[in-house]
Order: structure tokens, then C-alpha cells, then sequence
């Protein structure tokens, strides 16, 4: 079991960073968005 633990820790980090970049990226397409809708929105004269 303990030889187990160190690759499991490893694992679930990557796979926690994973997510992480894939909810951040997915986050950054809305915000690039609405900046997009926002600035459209602004930049009228």
C-alpha cells in the first residue's frame, strides 16, 4: 500500500491541475466574451 501512495498523490495533483486549467480555461472564454460585448458596447460614439 505505501508504494501505492506517492503515485496516487501525484495522480490525483495532476489530474486536480487538469481540471483546474480546463475550468480556468473555460472561465476565460466567458470573461473574453463578455469583455468583447462589453467593449462593442463602450466603444459606440
Amino acid at each position: 500500500m505505501r508504494a501505492f501512495a506517492p503515485n496516487f498523490r501525484t495522480i490525483r495533483k495532476q489530474w486536480l491541475t487538469h481540471l483546474q486549467t480546463k475550468w480556468i480555461r473555460k472561465v476565460g472564454q466567458q470573461n473574453f466574451c463578455i469583455e468583447i460585448i462589453a467593449g462593442a458596447v463602450y466603444a459606440r460614439p
